[in-house]
């Protein structure tokens, strides 16, 4: 099979936006910083496309497309989801934290 990607980045001036890395055949978007090139966002946006495992459980695959309880049951409370109801889609936001520790010499 095939593997197609695609990226964006502004060439006039590279570092005023953030590289984006669309990989159509996985289904998956990655959002990189511009100036620091961290990943600052994953965007999975065709579960069809790539498998889900989490804590043992399937989350999505070609065959098991998870449904907003299995999503909540697994991942626990969150913040209180949305329904666009122009979109037909049911949007849930996890919190996420990263904290940097000092290690002793």
């Amino acid at each position: 099979m095939c593997s197609q990607s695609i990226f964006f980045f502004f060439l006039q001036d590279p570092l005023s936006t953030g590289l984006i890395i669309d990989l159509v055949t996985n289904g998956i978007e990655l959002r990189f910083d511009a100036r620091s090139q961290r990943l600052e966002i994953v965007r999975i946006y065709d579960l069809r496309r790539v498998e889900l495992w989490y804590s043992g459980q399937t989350l999505s695959s070609a065959w098991a497309q998870p449904s907003v309880f299995q999503i909540s049951k697994v991942f626990g409370p969150s913040i209180p989801g949305t329904y666009d109801q122009q979109q037909t889609h049911f949007k849930l936001s996890f919190p996420v934290s990263v904290k940097r520790l000092s290690l002793p010499n």
